[in-house]
């Protein structure tokens, strides 16, 4: 309950709100009664406004557990806008020394972190570490909060020196301090440190600071009841038996999670999904290491149970329940039951969880060697999930756009309402059914949970009549959604003759084996890595640091002329480059052999590296090296989907140009770095003649302005082209750290000439090929992220066909030499794909560079083009 003084028409003090906060907070961290908190607040903030007014320090205090609350259930877009609009707010309110201010910035990395950009996120905490260290007391509890985000955000991007530092400071803050909210600190800390202690593989030592941490929690929660049961103990339980499993200490799990089985099945009932919590690893144990395991029979009833306790309150693509699915099916494979283990594949909506295609593979495998299905179907099957595993980032972008171009008609556009809708409704169905199994049973309303079961069962109706819907009148709009899938068999339609499709899936954690799958009309072939997820990590930074250009950059930061003049690129890795060759593509060569033009479905590390630069055979001499880009064309697809033609292709002929080139940077926020770029001008009055458009498709100088961007009608543009600067997530803008990737333009007009990722996704564009001739444009969000950056992301999403992106910083007199070959190549013969005449400059800037050091892979391999221009 918040406190009295509020509900009983007393004049609310700023002491009050801060203690209505404290309540919040507790509320919150200690029974994780999120939609209770977010309403409490809600109804506080009345008063709280009425007395104190919007723009005050008191209204801060309530909007931050608000915000907490909302990124606590999922609600990961408006958490990212509405805790942007609260550190603005913050910013401008607050002093420096105030522990509020670094709250509300801890509130912002947390939901970016939910968004998926923990690049910026780090960054974010970084910044205001340095701060907070000379403006807060040395135990000021909100400088706690800034460490312990740093560190479990350093752990999450794999810095492990970072999180390793960062959780050894909050150690030293909290020695000697015995407050409630340290020794909560203390308890949480420990938690991240053990997680961040079993990744690095020191299961022992991170399975006690589990347990240590559990002991600090009984102590803690002692005084309330049942202090066993409390939701951050039951989780903080959960990974010491995953520790314990991965450690070889199967024996301790029973023990630990089977007594608190029981104890939560009498304090929340047997349908709480705490009890699955505890239950589903416990199965794991059962099930054994090998088939034909003693128990394995007690582990499929109680997967079978798991599920079925779960899949009321989760949504189908919930990890939890898509790894009880695939354990069942491995189990129940296993077993010889493989019509029921393809019964659970079949409802299996994701593969974005570790050691997921493991399991499945293995169940498929199993299935085709008793003859219940085939080898293409089988192939199907892992294509099927592969294309359902694309939700976030460029393939969410290019399934976004293609879902709103294919729902065309208002028909269309109403089917896709209805459907959007009946899952909303599904979604909060769920949640109540969430805050309402984490009461006690004795806590709740007669006959509630039966009341929402048979509510979610008729949602479940309803998405699934207007799916069928969509399915059957607006199959167009069935298979943009996803709902469809491309199929082995509409795959090889839409490849030509020429072309074949290669899926590549790094391993991802020593469950996993990754997976090459090529595909073109005639042939298929897939086979696993033979190495690990390590192995490919390593070779793939090997390269990079091969390319790694201390030249003339376009980047975030200036150079001097000495630097821009002098400097040299590190020497090549060619044995890395052909190694993974022979990882990848060279595994499947009976498919790839002969086909002028390959398309590459690029999966985790991978694709932070473009693929052209991998060797085909190895190097005897350097001078010859026998690049992979001498044998194919290369594009890199979104998504599987983007083979399928758009509902709203750009209309055939000359290419209409819009080209923004050599932006006035001078107005750029007081210390931002950007050198100036005069010869982009050149480069776009290149192609403009290669193209033969006329002075009015270039803004250059002050007209190159993200005013201009964003008052041109670009719908009609079919080559859209920025030769500029181009800034990732972190990087210095001048008054702090851009929390978004950017492109840098003349600013004014009431712009500040940073031309974000968000304010991209709101243009209406229709074109054919965006260009992207600037640094760093397909930078990912960490060493194993998905590559293709926020630009790519919310070009695609704004209507782009194709884009032409840069992997790493470009040296700027190669790059205006790379984009002015392709077009030239390209208004030669207009008949070529675009693939095809970025084939053909590159190979002039190996064979015939103008520059002798341009024949080395950090000149002519940064771009990449993306999707399908043609």
């Amino acid at each position: 309950m918040l406190p009295a003084p509020l509900w009983a028409g007393d004049r609310l003090t700023s002491v009050d709100v801060a203690e209505i906060a404290g309540v919040l907070d507790s509320l919150i961290g200690g029974t994780a009664r999120y939609d209770l908190a977010e309403q409490q607040a809600q109804k506080a903030m009345v008063d709280v406004v009425q007395e104190f007014g919007a723009d005050s320090r008191e209204a801060l205090l309530l909007e931050r557990p608000l915000l907490v609350a909302a990124i606590l259930q999922g609600r990961a877009m408006e958490s990212a806008k509405q805790s942007a609009h609260l550190l603005a707010k913050a910013r401008r309110l607050l002093p420096a020394n105030d522990p509020l201010l670094y709250r509300v910035i801890a509130s912002r990395a947390l939901a970016l972190r939910v968004a998926g950009d923990l690049d910026a996120a780090l960054a974010l905490t970084s910044e205001a570490l340095a701060v907070a260290e000379g403006q807060l007391a040395a135990d000021d509890p909100a400088g706690d909060e800034l460490w312990l985000t740093q560190a479990s955000l350093a752990a999450a991007l794999d810095d492990l020196s970072l999180a390793d530092a960062a959780y050894a400071r909050l150690a030293d803050r909290l020695v000697g301090r015995d407050d409630a909210e340290a020794r909560a600190m203390r308890a949480m800390a420990m938690i991240g440190w053990a997680g961040f202690v079993v990744r690095t593989g020191d299961l022992d030592r991170g399975i006690a600071i589990y347990q240590a941490a559990i002991a600090a929690m009984d102590e803690q929660f002692a005084d309330i009841k049942h202090p066993r049961l409390m939701p951050a103990r039951l989780a903080a339980v959960r990974q010491l038996a995953e520790a314990l499993i991965q450690a070889g200490r199967r024996d301790e799990v029973e023990p630990l999670v089977a007594p608190l089985m029981d104890e939560v099945a009498s304090v929340y009932g047997p349908d709480a999904p705490q009890w699955g919590d505890l239950a589903f690893p416990l199965s794991i144990v059962l099930g054994g290491t090998e088939p034909g395991a003693p128990r394995a029979s007690e582990a499929i009833a109680l997967l079978s149970r798991v599920i079925a306790v779960w899949e009321p309150v989760y949504g189908p693509d919930v990890e939890d329940l898509v790894r009880a699915r695939l354990n069942l099916a491995q189990l129940l494979a296993s077993a010889g039951q493989t019509d029921a283990a393809m019964g659970q594949i079949g409802k299996v909506h994701t593969n974005r969880v570790p050691g997921a295609r493991t399991q499945l593979t293995y169940v498929l495998h199993e299935a085709e060697l008793v003859g219940q299905i085939t080898r293409d179907q089988a192939v199907d099957a892992i294509l099927g999930q592969m294309q359902d595993s694309q939700s976030a980032g460029a393939g969410a972008a290019q399934r976004l756009l293609a879902e709103r171009l294919a729902a065309g008609s208002d028909a269309g556009a109403g089917a896709l309402r209805d459907l959007t809708d009946a899952k909303g409704r599904l979604d909060s169905l769920r949640s109540q059914m969430v805050a309402l199994v984490g009461l006690p049973v004795e806590g709740r309303a007669p006959g509630a949970a039966d009341l929402l079961r048979q509510a979610i069962s008729d949602a479940q109706g309803q998405v699934e009549a207007a799916t069928a819907r969509i399915d059957h009148d607006f199959p167009a709009l069935a298979a943009a959604t996803g709902r469809l899938p491309l199929p082995l068999a509409e795959i090889r339609t839409l490849l030509a003759a020429d072309q074949a499709l290669v899926v590549i899936v790094p391993p991802e954690g020593v469950f996993d084996a990754g997976l090459v799958v090529a595909i073109s009309r005639d042939a298929l072939d897939w086979h696993t890595f033979q190495a690990e997820g390590t192995e490919v990590d390593q070779a793939v930074l090997a390269l990079r640091t091969g390319i790694d250009l201390r030249l003339g950059l376009r980047g975030a930061a200036a150079l001097s002329a000495e630097e821009g003049e002098t400097g040299k690129t590190a020497d090549f890795d060619f044995a890395a480059a052909y190694w993974l060759y022979t990882q990848t593509l060279g595994q499947v060569e009976a498919v790839t052999h002969g086909k002028a033009h390959l398309l590459l479905d690029l999966r985790g590390v991978m694709a932070t590296l473009p693929p052209q630069l991998l060797l085909a055979s190895p190097v005897t001499d350097p001078a010859r090296a026998d690049w992979l880009v001498r044998h194919h064309a290369i594009s890199v697809l979104p998504a599987i989907s983007a083979l399928r033609p758009s509902a709203a292709a750009p209309a055939e002929g000359p290419l209409q140009l819009a080209a923004f080139a050599d932006p006035e940077f001078g107005g750029l926020a007081a210390g931002t770095r950007l050198a100036p770029l005069p010869e982009t001008a050149d480069e776009v009055r290149e192609v403009a003649r290669a193209l033969g458009a006329g002075p009015e498709a270039l803004h250059l100088s002050a007209a190159a302005s993200e005013r201009a961007v964003k008052q041109a009608d670009l719908s009609r543009v079919g080559l859209l082209y920025f030769a500029t600067h181009g800034l990732m997530s972190g990087d210095d803008a001048g008054q702090g750290a851009l929390d978004e990737p950017a492109l840098a333009l003349t600013p004014g007009g009431g712009e500040d000439g940073f031309l974000k990722a968000s304010e991209i996704a709101e243009l209406h564009l229709n074109a054919r090929f965006v260009v992207l001739s600037a640094c760093n444009t397909a930078a990912g969000t960490g060493p194993r992220g998905e590559a293709l950056s926020g630009l790519v992301q919310s070009f695609l999403y704004a209507g782009a066909r194709g884009l032409l992106v840069s992997h790493w910083p470009v040296e700027s007199h190669s790059a205006v030499a790379l984009m002015t070959g392709l077009f030239r190549h390209r208004a030669a013969d207009p008949a070529i794909r675009a693939a095809r005449a970025q084939q053909l400059a590159i190979l002039d800037m190996i064979d015939h560079p103008a520059d002798p050091r341009w024949s080395h892979p950090a000149y002519w391999a940064p771009f990449i083009l993306v999707g399908n221009p043609d």
